[in-house]
């Protein structure tokens, strides 16, 4: 096993990607200046802190929590219907329907019932 340290690797452009991680400000920059991507599988994760490095600057807090936020919030579209079915069921339903109208709401109930057949109740009996 190795152990690399971000920060004592010296400047040079084949380093850039493990710079990104460095604690130190001048690595960092150092390091969203001197990449280029070479291949089309360089990973998302990389390309998307590079991206956000260059655009807004180094003075973002941008944790792993807030790219994992983001790439679903980007990614959860392309997901089919039966996905994202899967991902929200792990929701409360308070949550699913939070943004959504009552009437929306209502409308969506009708929906549903009327695809069920209605229930038939006995008469009451008399004593």
């Amino acid at each position: 096993m190795r152990v690399v340290v971000a920060g004592q690797l010296p400047r040079e452009p084949h380093n850039a990607p493990l710079h990104l991680f460095s604690a130190s400000p001048e690595l960092v920059a150092f390091a969203s200046g001197a990449f280029r991507q070479h291949s089309e599988d360089t990973s998302a994760l990389l390309r998307q802190l590079f991206e956000r490095f260059r655009g807004e600057g180094l003075t973002m807090s941008f944790t792993m929590e807030d790219f994992r936020r983001q790439f679903v919030k980007e990614h959860l579209p392309q997901l089919t219907p039966e996905e994202r079915r899967d991902v929200l069921k792990s929701l409360p339903p308070e949550e699913r329907l939070a943004g959504l109208s009552a009437e929306q709401i209502r409308k969506y109930l009708a929906k549903l019932q009327a695809g069920r057949p209605t229930r038939t109740r006995k008469p009451w009996r008399k004593k």
